[in-house]
């Protein structure tokens, strides 16, 4: 460890979480980079996606950003409360930014499969069609979805749904009687 630099060991597979529990107000924790050694001086504006990401998803046509999205539990409804690309990290409720994204799949040339938040509302869903359509190379067709599971009562958008439908819709699942 030296000012600027600690360096350490990954002895566990499977996920690792990091928690910054504290940064002086005087001097804050900045331009934070959690990257393996031999990546230490990548350019991330230039090469923004680890080979060995790209590696394991250059098999696929399109790629589903379910979890990307955070498509379960999104309580996004308007466009400015998005994940922005300079926020500190897409570890949110909101998910990852729709231009990294978009990048992934215009560097990697693959379909996309995208899920609307439940509750965005009108404004929303023009920005977010209007993003793509001009972000995306041609050829890149998108696979739109209006959440995921909105049948399916484990998942908040099931009640949404529900309790926002027409009245002369049924759901598509019945549910329990108490």
């Amino acid at each position: 460890q030296t000012p600027g630099r600690i360096q350490f060991a990954v002895t566990t597979g499977g996920n690792m979480w990091v928690d910054i529990a504290s940064s002086e107000a005087a001097n804050p924790l900045r331009n934070f980079r959690l990257l393996r050694l031999a990546d230490e001086n990548a350019d991330l504006d230039a090469e923004p996606f680890y080979q060995g990401f790209l590696d394991k998803i250059e098999p696929f046509a399109a790629l589903r950003f379910m979890d990307w999205g955070a498509t379960n539990g999104n309580p996004l409804v308007h466009w400015d409360d998005r994940t922005d690309t300079g926020y500190f990290t897409y570890g949110t409720p909101a998910g990852v930014p729709y231009e990294v994204m978009i990048e992934l799949a215009n560097q990697t040339r693959k379909d996309i499969w995208i899920c609307v938040p439940h509750a965005a509302d009108e404004e929303y869903v023009a920005q977010m069609a209007a993003l793509f359509k001009n972000g995306l190379d041609t050829g890149i067709t998108v696979y739109l979805e209006y959440r995921k599971e909105v049948w399916n009562w484990i998942f908040a958008q099931a009640h949404y749904n529900d309790q926002n439908r027409t009245n002369n819709l049924n759901y598509g699942r019945k549910k329990k009687k108490k």
